[in-house]
């Protein structure tokens, strides 16, 4: 069994709207995510309003996100490490201006 992924180097920004939260972090490594047949060190936890989550690869541009990457994940881990961290950026007006 793969072990899965439980840390993080840095947690990049958040953005929080009325239907979810998101966290864009970054890995100590590159993962490759044979779905886009590339290495990524850039993700994105989304928490949607009812806890569910799940893992996206990020979009460096903007605040898209691509292919679905959770099981290479331990979420529940992630989401610890992203939701307890202080002083994360918080994006969240930016998002909406954008959006």
């Amino acid at each position: 069994m793969e072990t899965l992924i439980n840390t993080v180097e840095l947690v990049n920004f958040k953005v929080e709207t009325s239907c979810f939260k998101t966290y864009e972090f970054s890995t100590h490594n590159g993962l490759y995510v044979e779905e886009a047949q590339s290495e990524f060190s850039s993700f994105r936890l989304m928490i949607y309003k009812n806890e569910e989550a799940a893992i996206f690869v990020a979009n460096e541009f903007d605040y898209d996100i691509s292919e679905e990457v959770s099981y290479l994940f331990d979420i529940e881990k992630i989401k610890n490490i992203c939701e307890n961290k202080k002083d994360v950026p918080d994006f969240s007006d930016d998002y909406y201006e954008e959006n």
